[in-house]
């Protein structure tokens, strides 16, 4: 039996194996990269066309990367800063006083979008604060420690919808897709009660 598993064990190309698994990692990391590349290079030939509605024209915009673990997202998503300089969600100012808009998009990175040529920027424990003061029920971590523990204790300090309010929207969206549905004959599956 050992003889057996010993020719077996000796007849296993070890080098052919390493250089598989190696060629699958860069071919991921070549794919991630050109992922990215293409999201941010498609937003920009996007954005430099004008065919965006002024109201969201931006001049400036930028991901800005920190170490893994650095923010948070709150349920609200996106923050923004008036054209007055408070802070809050798009939705709280008129569709023209948005000035600089903050959107997390993982835990080591946001991206963020000004009305103007100067960015004006917010430390990552700002941008964390605000997350959680403007979300209505949940943020959401990589990890959690003390730092997210105390974001928790503010979810709901700032939030400018009630859960009901927000329950009731999302309610209303569901019935008129429903009833667009049924008026143009696709069948539809479930229900909006568990929202």
């Amino acid at each position: 039996m050992y003889q057996l598993a010993e020719r077996f064990a000796a007849s296993i190309d070890l080098s052919a194996a390493a250089r598989t698994i190696v060629a699958q990692m860069e071919s991921e990391r070549i794919i991630q990269k050109s992922a990215k590349e293409g999201q941010v290079n498609g937003l920009l030939k996007a954005l430099s066309m004008g065919g965006v509605p002024k109201p969201f024209r931006i001049q400036w915009w930028a991901v800005c990367n920190a170490a893994p673990g650095t923010f948070v997202l709150g349920d609200c998503c996106v923050i923004a800063r008036s054209t007055e300089g408070c802070m809050g969600v798009p939705m709280q100012f008129g569709i023209e006083e948005w000035g600089t808009l903050y959107l997390p998009i993982s835990s080591s990175g946001v991206l963020a979008a000004s009305r103007s040529r100067e960015a004006i920027a917010l430390s990552a424990d700002e941008l964390n604060a605000i997350s959680a003061e403007m979300s209505s029920s949940y943020i959401y971590a990589s990890h959690f420690d003390n730092s997210v523990a105390d974001l928790g204790k503010k979810i709901g300090a700032r939030s400018t919808m009630a859960r009901a309010e927000i329950e009731a929207m999302v309610g209303e969206v569901w019935q008129s897709l429903a009833c667009e549905f049924a008026s143009s004959g696709v069948a539809s599956v479930g229900s909006n009660s568990a929202i």
